[in-house]
């Protein structure tokens, strides 16, 4: 397997096997990277011309990432 020191995933895979965390606990740190996503989508529109034929993507990622940010609010909002 090979190993990437500042890969924070890798990281978090490998403290998941180690401490034998339950699944939920996993999920959540994979959950919790989400915001990063979107911060860096934000950075990447930033700097690509709105002709670009990738600023689409980007827009389109964007969208799912924030519509999938706010399924926890829901969620909790559900269970009150």
């Amino acid at each position: 397997m090979q190993q990437h020191h500042n890969n924070g995933y890798l990281l978090s895979v490998h403290y998941f096997i180690i401490f034998n965390y339950l699944p939920e606990t996993f999920l959540l740190l994979l959950w919790m990277q989400v915001p990063r996503y979107i911060i860096t989508i934000h950075q990447l529109l930033a700097h690509t011309p709105h002709d670009h034929v990738e600023r689409r993507s980007l827009e389109f990622a964007l969208g799912k990432l924030e519509e999938i940010s706010q399924v926890p609010s829901a969620v909790c909002s559900t269970l009150r």
